[in-house]
């Protein structure tokens, strides 16, 4: 799965109790992951890719299909 919106990457996280299902997400969701709780009970999340959409939320399409998701919540 990879998650685009800024809040949907600590939510899938948090409700899969893991970082296994999110192969991405953008970079800024990332930080805020990173910075918060869920980065110091599942460190494993600086590893998802934080490449596959830009501060505007735009799709980086090459990146996003190199992490092959089964999902993409935009």
């Amino acid at each position: 799965m990879a998650a685009i919106p800024i809040p949907m990457a600590s939510i899938v996280i948090a409700m899969s109790q893991g970082t296994d299902r999110l192969a991405g997400m953008n970079s800024v969701a990332r930080s805020a992951v990173l910075e918060g709780i869920l980065g110091k009970i599942f460190p494993e999340a600086a590893r998802i890719r934080a490449d596959i959409a830009g501060q505007n939320f735009m799709p980086n399409v090459e990146a996003l299909a190199a992490t092959r998701p089964d999902l993409v919540i935009q």
